[in-house]
């Protein structure tokens, strides 16, 4: 279990992958009348597991809140355990992505009323959870689901002042603070759901929520070398156990998942790349060769190729090249990507 996200690791991942083999690519050529639609450039497929284990990750918070509610100072104090998940909700027309965080807050509450402190502890499950769509070139933020529910021990009450005065100051603080706790318990969940919120924001949202026309490597060289490539979209799609991305023309023709799925199917990570003849043609003659995984060093990036070289499967089917990645080699992968 990562105790950190990875960054953006659905798209760096695969793009860093990709990017040597798409540089070696000519534009694609606009289709005849009487062809049909033009076809992505680069097709990856991910299975869910893959993706669910490389996403997810468990991270502590320490959050304090100090605030007056009906005359009193309260402060909490709260620390939570949370774990993030990353899923593609695919039952609608096109996949949504769900950023959850779940676990479970611990909060110290110290209630000063002036005459009395009250000394309380709150154990709030919760489950906070955002949709985001996607249209073909960035994650746009959808609705919000948030759910806690608190569970409030008053543990004891304190007086500033001693005596007889101090003990009815007790005695009284002690049942307005029993009668308030269906109160403190709203105020809790509505703090534990605001901070909760606000992580999901600031940490887990970063690293899915961003244009991924800008992924700095494809934009700096794919972007530069070919002009229509500025037009070209990102389409997701899933199927039960997989996960497809699939970059080219908006109007490229749809995936075919069933004979996607069936390609290569003991490996999580497939990465298809369209090759022109020629293109096509050199690969052959290094897969033909005494060493064919050569073909790595010639279309994939001088640092990736390394990890590469000797764990992938690479085959042809028909005008695509195939790179086929085991789990060990996607681990590998995996630690040398910048985090």
């Amino acid at each position: 279990m990562l105790t950190r996200p990875l960054p953006a690791i659905i798209v760096n991942t695969l793009m860093i992958l990709a990017a040597g083999v798409a540089l070696a690519q000519e534009p694609a050529q606009p289709p005849s009348p009487s062809s049909a639609k033009p076809q992505p450039v680069m097709v990856t497929r991910m299975t869910k597991q893959l993706f669910d284990e490389l996403t997810a990750y468990d991270t502590p918070y320490h959050v304090t809140e100090r605030q007056t509610w009906k005359g009193v100072r309260v402060v909490g104090r709260a620390v939570a355990d949370a774990k993030a998940r990353f899923a593609w909700d695919t039952s609608g027309e096109q996949p949504v992505l769900v950023i959850r965080l779940t676990g479970e807050a611990q909060t110290r509450l110290s209630l000063d009323a002036g005459p009395a402190v009250g000394y309380a502890q709150a154990t709030t499950p919760f489950d906070t959870s955002r949709r985001i769509t996607f249209d073909g070139t960035r994650f746009i933020d959808g609705e919000v689901s948030s759910e806690a529910r608190s569970r409030t021990t008053l543990q004891r009450v304190c007086s500033r002042r001693g005596g007889p005065i101090g003990r009815v100051v007790r005695r009284l603080a002690w049942r307005k603070l029993r009668t308030s706790q269906p109160e403190i318990n709203q105020q809790v969940d509505r703090f534990t759901q605001d901070f909760v919120l606000e992580r999901l924001d600031v940490e887990a949202k970063p690293h899915f929520y961003y244009d991924l026309g800008r992924v700095g490597i494809l934009e700096t060289a794919l972007k530069e070398a070919f002009p229509e490539a500025k037009s070209f979209v990102y389409r997701l799609s899933a199927d039960e156990e997989h996960l497809y991305v699939a970059w080219g023309p908006k109007d490229a023709e749809e995936l075919d998942l069933p004979a996607l799925a069936a390609r290569c199917a003991d490996y999580p990570l497939l990465l298809r790349v369209r090759m022109r003849p020629e293109q096509m043609l050199m690969a052959q003659a290094l897969l033909l060769s005494d060493n064919p995984h050569q073909i790595v060093r010639a279309f994939m990036p001088e640092d990736i190729s390394g990890v590469l070289e000797k764990g992938v499967r690479i085959t042809v089917d028909g005008s695509w090249l195939e790179f086929s990645l085991p789990r060990p080699t996607i681990d590998k992968i995996v630690k040398a990507l910048p985090r």
